[in-house]
């Protein structure tokens, strides 16, 4: 375990790591400059790199199941669900550390965005197990995974928009603003002309729904067969 855990490590911090570090430089930059023009491209970069992040360790755990890109990890003794579910925690964890470096101060939504990105990676790693056990090809999971993070994503930016009409993707550090990061890509309130608390509390149930949702797939689809 501690061999494929170090491997799984390896493959995912290099190519966080820089992002980590570009993330560190920028808030050293904006201490030492702070302007409108910095704060509005540190929260164009944050939107882009986070989405980035995303992207790449969806394709990543696609390929793990779909294709024999990685066929290192069927020659070990642990079952690819396994490996699936460790390799989903990691991408959990870098993700999560990258957003301990550029959230502005650390406090109980911290949590909120660790059960946002667990609802996301238990839901995609669900949507993997279930489509390769019924046989399913890649176009079906790629189709599958846009209809139902197209749903989610819909469904979360058309309740914020009722209830917070002023909004933006991405973060800044503009005093009127309110970060928020119950997604997995940081949203930004501008002025709280809404009731905060319920937008809070709404999204941390649909979370909590989703990825109850996600754990009981993936549970399900692990006891059925597939052709690895």
């Amino acid at each position: 375990m501690k061999t494929l855990l170090i491997d799984l490590f390896k493959r995912t911090q290099f190519l966080f790591f820089p992002v980590l570090m570009l993330e560190i430089i920028s808030k050293i930059v904006m201490k030492l400059q702070n302007s409108s023009q910095l704060i509005m491209l540190h929260a164009i970069w944050i939107m882009l790199a986070a989405f980035f992040l995303i992207i790449y360790s969806v394709q990543d755990l696609f390929k793990l199941i779909f294709t024999r890109n990685q066929f290192f990890y069927y020659s070990m003794k642990y079952k690819p669900t396994t490996i699936l579910f460790l390799k989903s925690l990691m991408y959990i964890f870098m993700n999560y550390l990258f957003y301990l470096v550029y959230v502005p101060q650390i406090n109980i939504e911290a949590i909120y965005k660790f059960e946002a990105l667990f609802t996301f990676y238990m839901l995609n790693a669900a949507i993997l197990m279930l489509l390769k056990s019924i046989k399913a090809n890649s176009l079906v999971y790629i189709i599958a995974v846009i209809l139902i993070l197209g749903i989610i994503v819909t469904g979360f930016m058309t309740y914020f928009y009722s209830q917070m009409p002023h909004w933006m993707i991405g973060a800044n550090d503009y005093h009127s603003a309110k970060q928020v990061y119950l997604t997995i890509i940081p949203i930004t309130f501008l002025g709280l002309a809404g009731d905060y608390s319920k937008v809070i509390h709404s999204a941390i149930e649909m979370n909590g729904l989703l990825s109850t949702l996600g754990l009981g797939i993936f549970i399900y689809a692990n006891k059925l067969k597939a052709n690895w």
